[in-house]
């Protein structure tokens, strides 16, 4: 009997580097949401640090352009973290969209790949039947054989 080859095979390999590819991406998007968040994060720090400064400068007496000095550079840093924020917002967007990118062509690999062991399965059985047959032909041929010599 012939060896085993799925038919659907080439398709199979094509829809997991598809995969392979969409998986990349969605890794992609996340290591720039993960910068984004962390851009966050110092800006927060800077923010506290600024914060911190005026204040203590504060206390022992500033005038008022030193104040609004402070207090561009806190703006400053709003502006930045909101606009972090508006970033990561989209990002999430499109990491939803790149997640159902990823979840379709996981399915289509999946029932490939179901199709590939119902066909591996049928094969098998097929083989065995053969075998079966094959082995019982050998079978009643030898004793055709001993019988004839018998006679």
């Amino acid at each position: 009997m012939k060896k085993f080859k799925f038919s659907l095979e080439k398709v199979l390999v094509y829809k997991e580097q598809i995969l392979e590819r969409e998986k990349g991406e969605l890794a992609k998007l996340r290591a720039e949401q993960n910068s984004l968040e962390k851009a966050v994060e110092n800006c927060n720090k800077d923010f506290s640090h600024v914060n911190n400064e005026m204040g203590e400068k504060s206390a022992r007496g500033i005038n008022v352009i030193q104040l609004r000095q402070f207090q561009y550079q806190l703006d400053m840093i709003r502006q930045e973290i909101d606009r972090l924020k508006k970033e990561i917002e989209k990002l999430e967007k499109e990491i939803e969209k790149q997640i159902k990118v990823v979840l379709k062509c996981s399915q289509e690999v999946a029932g490939l790949e179901k199709l590939k062991e119902k066909q591996l399965a049928e094969y098998n059985e097929a083989e065995m039947k053969a075998n079966e047959l094959e082995i019982s032909e050998f079978v009643s041929g030898k004793l055709a054989r001993e019988q004839s010599v018998d006679y």
